[in-house]
């Protein structure tokens, strides 16, 4: 009989294994100001490490973003804790992840609502990000080759969507997608200052959407159409 696969816990603690550095690793997220526990035990429990290049495994549990390949980057811990607690997940939650990288957010995100869907618009990212799910026995996470500016209706309504990128064009694309009483995370040029960058939640209440800043940030722009790789 073939062994079990492996799932999401026979990785936990691979990376955070020494008590010293998942303390230190809970403090950054602390000083950056996050509060909600479920939030803070997820990201101390997914092993980041697994969802960097292996050349940067030793920077994995650093606040740093790291180059992922195509030319794109996963965000530093910090930011998507303060993305994460902005989303106020519950576990019945259905969510659009847009930019799904190498999957590393949406495992996060697998861990704290219900269903997960996530578009990436490279393939090659698309196929790895799908695999490494896989591997880890998430199966309330998928990881679709699409394109994040142009979603078909048909897909249904959200409770939450995530943006993991800068949208130049603002979320008005995005609104109905939204279940009322929805959330929208984002980051937008600061209109203010352009040449920096805020990250956005978007509540929205019947036909009205309210924003919110939450923190400055620096991210890169969610480009519309599809890729195979760079």
């Amino acid at each position: 009989m073939s062994a079990a696969p492996p799932t999401l816990f026979d990785f936990l603690g691979e990376e955070v294994s020494n008590a010293e550095e998942r303390a230190a690793f809970h403090m950054r997220l602390r000083a950056r100001g996050i509060q909600d526990l479920a939030v803070l035990r997820t990201l101390e429990l997914v092993p980041r490490a697994l969802f960097v290049p292996h050349r940067y495994a030793d920077l994995a549990q650093k606040d740093v973003s790291l180059p992922i390949g195509c030319g794109q980057t996963i965000s530093e811990p910090g930011l998507v804790a303060q993305m994460m607690e902005a989303l106020d997940l519950a576990k019945h939650h259905r969510v659009l992840e847009v930019g799904a990288g190498t999957g590393y957010t949406a495992a996060i995100l697998a861990q704290l609502a219900g269903e997960v869907i996530s578009l990436e618009r490279f393939q090659s990212l698309a196929t790895e990000a799908r695999s490494r799910l896989g591997q880890m026995g998430i199966d309330n996470a998928g990881v679709v080759w699409g394109d994040g500016l142009s979603i078909p209706p048909e897909v249904g309504a959200f409770d939450r969507i995530f943006v993991e990128g800068r949208l130049d064009a603002g979320p008005e694309a995005f609104i109905p997608l939204l279940e009322d009483g929805g959330i929208l995370v984002f980051a937008q040029q600061d209109p203010e200052a352009p040449v920096r960058q805020q990250l956005v939640k978007l509540m929205r209440s019947g036909s009205e959407a309210e924003m919110t800043c939450i923190a400055p940030c620096r991210m890169q722009a969610i480009l519309p159409g599809l890729a195979r790789a760079l």
